[in-house]
């Protein structure tokens, strides 16, 4: 793995740690007022999707380098 690559990795944990604190910054929010169990599916819908884009873009890139 050259530095490029272990950038890239260290890149994609950030951006992965920024949705996880999203999330639960989101949900703290929420459990002050009102939560019901469609706004938490809604919300963990939305990190799971980026989660996904961004593991995509990962995969890729490690194909790539094949």
């Amino acid at each position: 793995m050259n530095k490029q690559d272990r950038q890239d990795i260290e890149d994609w944990h950030r951006q992965l740690k920024k949705i996880k604190y999203e999330l639960w910054s989101e949900i703290r929010v929420r459990v002050t007022g009102h939560i019901d169990r469609e706004v938490i599916t809604d919300l963990l819908a939305a990190c799971l999707n980026r989660y996904n884009k961004i593991l995509f873009k990962y995969e890729k890139a490690v194909d790539d380098k094949r």
